[in-house]
């Protein structure tokens, strides 16, 4: 077998497809899985239990928290009231920043990021079916 540039995009092509059957068969197993945390849930509430134990293994409950940011101005005013700075994260608006910096051109961004940060760009391939 030759080895070209279309030998090449075609073998890109078919691992792509193979790759997005297998995305699609994990998501449908996904699903299969949530079903069955679904009746483990409910069996364990049914039975005022937070855990089955088998041969096969032991189901079990556990908590995720998560905290997200329901009102900027009103938390941003308590942290302010309060000194409570600790409860603030430090990190640069990727959209703001690359707004600022202007449109994309074949060059690059017209303008610099502000002081103190750092800008990469890294140039991927693509590939389409034809």
């Amino acid at each position: 077998m030759v080895i070209n540039v279309d030998t090449v995009i075609d073998a890109y092509v078919k691992t792509r497809n193979d790759i997005k059957a297998l995305e699609e068969k994990i998501s449908e197993l996904k699903g299969f899985q949530a079903k069955k945390e679904e009746y483990f849930i409910q069996k364990m509430t049914d039975n005022g239990v937070d855990s089955f134990k088998s041969k096969h293994g032991t189901v079990y409950t556990s908590i995720a928290e998560s905290v997200t940011v329901a009102d900027q101005e009103i938390f941003f005013n308590w942290v302010r009231d309060n000194e409570a700075w600790s409860f603030m994260e430090k990190r640069a608006s990727k959209s703001e920043i690359l707004n600022y910096m202007g449109d994309k051109e074949d060059s690059g961004r017209p303008n610099p990021p502000p002081p103190g940060l750092s800008y990469i760009a890294i140039r991927k391939v693509g590939v389409r079916k034809s």
